[in-house]
């Protein structure tokens, strides 16, 4: 009995040829194989995105020219980027940004997710495969004549930086990191694969092979290891090894038989994210429709705010936005205040700005009239039996008569 675990469930997919020309084929934990895509030229390097999508670098002449194509888990395809010399390695980063390899350029192009173009490194001779490690550094195979005689691979740091990682290489191809941290190299001229330590320090995995290209580890630690278009014995055809972490090897797939050459691969993701959706903005009510106008307030509803007038210097306002009452029916006319109601004694009443075209319907409110008897200028009221007058003018003196000269000569 076949027992299927997380780590098993994983699908293998590998780019390749038969007699029919390029696809992309999709091999199920149990070996099982099958046709994902079809009708390619020269298929080469395989990356899957977090969303479950495949991207295919394909490469040939034509009025399509070399492309990176996307597919849909559905099998639907697309053109994600074209105009490329011989694309060849694919790797996603962290920020889901598409890093591909162009062989005859020697460049490394970085894809934004919308499909914006820039280019990350030049100046390399045949670069090809292409690996990220969990700190964001790239890392590029690189081989051909030059100052550098045979096959190096180099290191980028997230910020472009350059350096050499490992040299001495023959043909080095497709890579890939274990759990621990450790690279895998396929090199494709010696037939055997290399394992480098992050310290630099490089041991033989794998030897014996015909021409290793595409590398993959699945969830479990197993590595396999494309063997292209031939076995040391050089049959035609290409083989699909399994390696256990032990370094047990075991023949996964083989393409001998029906003629096919295997190159690159990439396993599923085990964890897809959701593609992001763009959220639909909500639709507003019918009673915006009409620019500047505010919704009436209703019984449940407090405004977010209403116009307040500048408190005068001597004076603090009594109530706050929060805790006015509803205006009455009133208000709907311009600058026109409710009357105030027997419990409310407005404080204050804010005269409005005239404008040229507007005349106030209303004006403070007026002093209290004075009683009648005040109405006549410098006339007191006259003292009330309980009122005892702070002042009162004093009474005219009595003057006695003069005497007469008759009285006087009486002296």
């Amino acid at each position: 009995m076949l027992l299927c675990s997380s780590a098993l469930a994983q699908s293998l997919f590998v780019s390749g040829s038969d007699t029919a020309g390029g696809k992309i084929s999709k091999i199920t934990w149990d070996g099982l194989q099958s046709t994902f895509a079809s009708g390619l030229r020269q298929p080469q390097g395989l990356a899957f995105n977090s969303a479950g999508n495949l991207f295919v670098a394909d490469y040939g002449s034509g009025a399509i020219g070399s492309v990176v194509y996307q597919y849909k888990a559905n099998g639907a395809r697309s053109i994600f980027a074209s105009g490329l010399d011989s694309p060849v390695g694919l790797a996603f980063n962290n920020a889901g940004n598409l890093y591909v390899s162009d062989y005859d350029s020697g460049s490394i192009y970085e894809y934004k997710a919308n499909g914006a173009r820039a280019i990350f490194a030049s100046g390399l001779r045949h670069p090809q495969g292409l690996v990220f490690d969990s700190a964001g550094n790239l890392y590029v195979t690189d081989y051909g004549r030059g100052v550098i005689e045979g096959g190096v691979i180099y290191k980028f740091r997230p910020n472009g930086a350059q350096s050499t990682f490992a040299s001495g290489l023959h043909q080095p191809q497709g890579l890939a990191f274990d759990g621990a941290g450790n690279l895998y190299v396929a090199d494709y001229a010696s037939g055997s694969i290399i394992e480098i330590k992050p310290n630099g320090t490089r041991a033989t995995f794998a030897l014996g092979l015909a021409g290793p290209i595409g590398l993959a580890f699945d969830s479990a630690g197993n590595l396999y290891v494309a063997d292209y278009c031939g076995d040391s014995n050089g049959v035609t055809g290409s083989i699909i090894y399994k390696f256990k972490p032990s370094g047990a090897r075991s023949a996964f797939i083989s393409g001998l038989a029906l003629n096919q050459c295997f190159s690159y691969l990439a396993f599923q993701p085990a964890q897809i994210t959701p593609e992001a959706t763009p959220t639909p903005q909500p639709t507003l009510p019918a009673t915006r429709a009409t620019a500047n106008v505010l919704p009436t307030p209703t019984p449940w509803h407090t405004p977010l705010w209403s116009p307040s007038p500048e408190p005068s210097p001597s004076h603090t306002p009594q109530w706050s936005p929060s805790s006015a009452p509803t205006l009455p029916a009133t208000r709907a006319t311009e600058n026109v205040l409710p009357t105030p109601t027997p419990w409310h004694t407005p404080l204050w009443s804010p005269s409005p700005k005239p404008s040229p075209s507007h005349t106030p319907q209303w004006s403070p409110s007026p002093a209290p009239t004075l009683p009648d008897t005040r109405a006549t200028e410098n006339v007191l009221p006259t003292p009330t039996p309980w009122h005892t007058p702070l002042w009162s003018p004093s009474p005219e003196p009595t003057r006695t008569p003069r005497p007469t000269s008759a009285a006087m000569k009486g002296w």
